[in-house]
């Protein structure tokens, strides 16, 4: 049976005129939160009508690597500069996987 891992879809959305600053924040997470111990996934999205939201879909090991993700240097330098930015506070939900492709 596979690991039992946990899955993170966090969504925001930038206030209008603040896109591109929210955007220029979050794509330089990607790469430090990739080198992470126990990120085994991290994807940044932009809907593609809306410039203003994103979505990031993360696989993390274990509730400490999650845990460890938001206590780390990169994720506290950038929510102090991004919260303001954003129009309602950011929607971070977790889950566990029910099924597993063969």
């Amino acid at each position: 049976m596979p690991r039992e891992t946990l899955h993170i879809v966090a969504r925001a959305i930038a206030r209008a005129g603040t896109e591109s600053r929210v955007r220029e924040q979050f794509e330089a997470l990607v790469e430090p939160t990739r080198a992470e111990p126990g990120c085994l996934s991290y994807e940044l999205f932009v809907h593609e009508e809306n410039p203003a939201e994103f979505l990031f879909v993360q696989e993390y090991q274990d509730e400490a690597a999650f845990d460890a993700h938001l206590a780390s240097a990169h994720i506290t330098a950038m929510l102090e500069v991004v919260l303001p930015l954003l129009a309602e506070p950011p929607d971070i939900r977790r889950y566990r996987r029910l099924s597993y492709s063969a």
